[in-house]
């Protein structure tokens, strides 16, 4: 009778210590299931955006060896490598995602990209269509990334930004500002 007792004792002792190593964290769950979510909705907005349409353009500016480069980008990567000269070349991708031909296509109208040589320096600029004017096309939102591709003078000075996108710079040796939110 005392063994009975006595198991019977030791399991009503560790019977709590059990329950709480199960216990279930509604924050973890929370943060999980966002998370699984979040992932598949990102993998089905992508797999029913199956039509791509580019637009690739390219320029070249003359800016000396000690030029300034001003770049800002809200969705895509921006490349900067090493040229000789004082000249730069920026070539700009813009690459829309949809669900049809015609409607990839209206995006790239839709997003423009500025490039301007001032004095030595060049700006480059991406603006997005206004909420408006997604909404009147009834479209969720627009899927259009914009990388920028740049081979620039060693010695040239380079402000980056990028909202969402990587900035990479190679054998650069001037001043460089690189701000990427969203990206490495």
């Amino acid at each position: 009778m005392r063994i009975i007792l006595t198991t019977f004792t030791l399991c009503a002792l560790t019977l709590p210590a059990l329950t709480a190593s199960a216990q279930v964290y509604p924050e973890r769950v929370r943060s999980v299931t966002r998370t699984v979510v979040e992932k598949a909705y990102v993998e089905r907005y992508q797999r029913n955006s199956g039509r791509e349409a580019v637009d690739r353009s390219t320029k070249t500016f003359r800016i000396g060896a000690t030029g300034d480069i001003d770049l800002a980008n809200i969705a895509g990567d921006i490349v900067v490598t090493r040229s000789s000269g004082g000249d730069v070349t920026i070539e700009v991708i813009k690459t829309a995602r949809a669900r049809t031909d015609e409607e990839a296509n209206e995006a790239l109208q839709l997003v423009q990209v500025t490039l301007a040589e001032r004095a030595g320096r060049v700006e480059g600029r991406v603006q997005y269509p206004h909420r408006e004017e997604v909404r009147r096309r009834n479209w969720r939102g627009v899927n259009v990334t914009v990388q920028y591709v740049v081979s620039a003078p060693e010695r040239a000075r380079l402000v980056l930004n990028s909202v969402s996108g990587a900035v990479s710079v190679k054998d650069i040796k001037g001043d460089i500002a690189a701000e990427p939110i969203s990206g490495d």
